[in-house]
C-alpha cells in the first residue's frame, strides 16, 4: 500500500510516516498543493493524509483535485487538525474528505489505518500468490488451473533457478515445488536457497513439496531441511487445494500475531505522544550501556534537557500546544542524534540522551547544536527555550550515579538563566 502525506510541518510528517510504516504502508510526503498534485500526477494511492492547513492553497481546493481523478475518486482522504467544530466537520466531508481527526488524538488515526489495511487485505481478490516449480507442463497446467479458479495468483518456473531469483525479487505466499527439476538444482536446493535467505519474512515462507517417489528417507530429509508439507503424486487437486489453503492461513496468522506483537512490544516501550523511548524502556536498556561501556573502556555521557517554563506554556496556551511542543522537540532531538545514541522522555518536560563513544567535549559540543537547534524551532509559533545538564561515566558509576550528576548540572543551568549547558 501507499499513502501520500501532505504537511507542512516536518515534525508531524515524520510522525505519520512512521506510523504509516509500522503498517507496511509507504509514504510519500509533500508540504502542500502544488507539491501533492505533482505527486498524484506521477503516483497512484490507497490514502492520503492532509493537514487541515497547507502550503500554497487549501485542503479543500487540493480534496476537489483528488475527487476530480477518476484513479483517486474512491481513495480514502483524512483530515488532521488541531481544532474540529461540526462546521468544519460537514464542510470538509462535503469536499470529499472521508475521516477527519485531531492531532491530538493520534491513536484514532493509527485505530483507523490498521482497520484499512485490515479491509484491503479482506477486499483483495487473490488469496495469495503461489510460485510452482514443475517440470512437466500437463502437471503444471493442471495446478495452475485449480489454483486460479479458486483466486491464487500463480507464476510458474520449470527450474529452480529463475524460481529462486524470482522468489528474491517478488512477495510470495506459497512455494509449490517438485522434487525432480530440470536443470542442475534439485527441488531440495529449491528448499534449502529459501530457508538460507536473511529475511525472516522470506525464509519463512510455506514449501508444499510433491513428488513421484514416494521415498520415506527423501521426504524425511525434506523436512529436516524445511517443508511444511508434502503431496505424493498423482495429485488430487480437492487434498492440494485443502493444503495450499491451510498452509498460507496459517502463515498470514502467524504474521499477523508478529505484527500484533511487535505493536505492543513498541507500545510497551515507547512514549504515545512524543513517539520516543519511554522511562520504563529507558530504565531497563541504559544499565545495558553502562555495562557495556565499562567492559569496553568507552567513553559514555548522559544529557538531561528540560523545556523551560513549560509549566507557562501550559497555563498560557493550553495543554494541545504544550502536546506539540513536546512532541516537536521529542523529534527534534531524534532526528539529531546518531543510531547508537538512545533518546527517551524521561517524564513531563524533561528528556534523556545517552551517547554512547562520546567523551564530554563531543558532547557539549552536541548538546549546545541541540539547544540552538530548539531555540529556532518554534513549535506552534512558540518561543522555546531548553536546559541541559551534562555528567560522563565514571568507573563505579550506576545509572543512578550517571543520572544525579546530569541532573544537578541541568538545576545548575536552570539556575543560572537557562537555555544553557552545563557540563558537571
Amino acid at each position: 500500500m501507499k499513502a501520500l502525506i501532505v504537511e507542512p510541518s516536518q515534525t508531524f510528517r515524520k510522525l505519520l510516516a512512521k506510523s504509516l510504516l509500522e503498517y507496511r504502508i509507504e509514504p510519500d510526503e509533500a508540504t502542500g498543493f502544488d507539491s501533492a498534485t505533482a505527486k498524484l500526477d506521477e503516483h497512484q494511492y490507497d490514502l492520503i493524509c492532509m493537514s487541515m492547513y497547507i502550503d500554497d492553497g487549501t485542503s479543500k481546493d487540493l480534496c476537489e483535485t483528488i475527487r476530480n481523478k477518476p484513479e483517486q475518486k474512491n481513495t480514502p482522504i483524512i483530515l488532521l487538525t488541531s481544532a474540529q467544530s461540526n462546521d468544519l466537520n460537514r464542510t470538509s466531508m462535503a469536499g470529499g474528505v472521508t475521516e477527519i481527526f485531531s492531532k491530538q488524538r493520534f491513536d484514532d488515526f493509527t485505530q483507523y489505518v490498521a482497520g484499512l489495511v485490515t479491509r484491503k487485505q479482506l477486499s483483495t481478490r487473490h488469496q495469495g500468490r503461489v510460485l510452482l516449480i514443475e517440470d512437466s507442463e500437463m502437471v503444471a497446467k493442471t495446478i495452475s488451473r485449480c489454483l486460479i479458479e479458486k483466486g491464487y495468483e500463480v507464476e510458474h518456473h520449470s527450474s529452480a533457478v529463475p524460481a529462486i531469483r524470482s522468489f528474491a525479487d517478488n512477495d510470495f505466499e506459497l512455494v509449490l515445488t517438485d522434487i525432480v527439476l530440470e536443470g542442475n538444482v534439485s527441488g531440495m536446493g529449491v528448499v534449502r536457497a529459501i530457508r538460507q535467505f536473511e529475511d525472516p519474512q522470506k525464509n519463512s515462507t510455506p514449501i508444499l513439496a510433491t513428488s513421484g517417489y514416494d521415498d520415506q528417507a527423501r521426504k524425511l530429509e525434506l523436512f529436516q531441511l524445511g517443508i511444511n508439507d508434502y503431496i505424493s503424486k498423482p495429485i488430487f487437486p480437492e487434498e492440494m487445494l485443502a493444503r495450499v489453503a491451510n498452509l498460507i492461513a496459517n502463515q498470514k496468522l502467524i504474521r499477523q500475531l508478529e505484527l500484533q506483537s511487535a505493536q505492543l512490544q513498541n507500545l510497551a516501550m515507547t512514549d504515545q505522544l512524543t513517539g520516543l523511548y519511554n522511562r520504563h524502556y529507558l530504565m531497563d536498556i541504559a544499565p545495558k550501556k553502562i555495562a557495556q561501556a565499562k567492559r569496553h573502556d568507552h567513553p559514555l555521557c548522559m544529557i538531561v534537557i528540560d523545556i523551560d517554563h513549560f509549566k507557562s506554556i501550559n497555563d498560557n496556551q493550553g495543554h494541545s500546544a504544550g502536546d506539540e511542543v513536546l512532541t516537536a522537540v521529542g523529534q527534534l532531538l531524534a532526528g539529531n542524534c546518531r543510531i547508537e545514541d538512545l533518546v527517551a522522555r524521561y517524564g513531563g518536560e524533561e528528556f534523556i540522551m545517552i551517547m554512547e563513544h562520546c567523551d564530554l567535549d563531543n558532547t557539549e559540543i552536541k548538546a549546545n547544536k541541540l539547544r540552538e537547534l530548539i531555540a529556532e524551532a518554534r513549535p506552534a509559533g512558540i518561543d522555546i527555550t531548553a536546559s541541559f545538564g551534562i555528567s560522563e561515566l565514571e568507573p563505579n558509576d550506576d545509572f543512578e550515579d550517571l543520572f544525579s550528576r546530569g541532573d544537578a548540572a541541568l538545576y545548575e543551568a536552570k539556575d543560572t538563566g537557562r537555555n544553557k549547558v552545563v557540563v558537571h
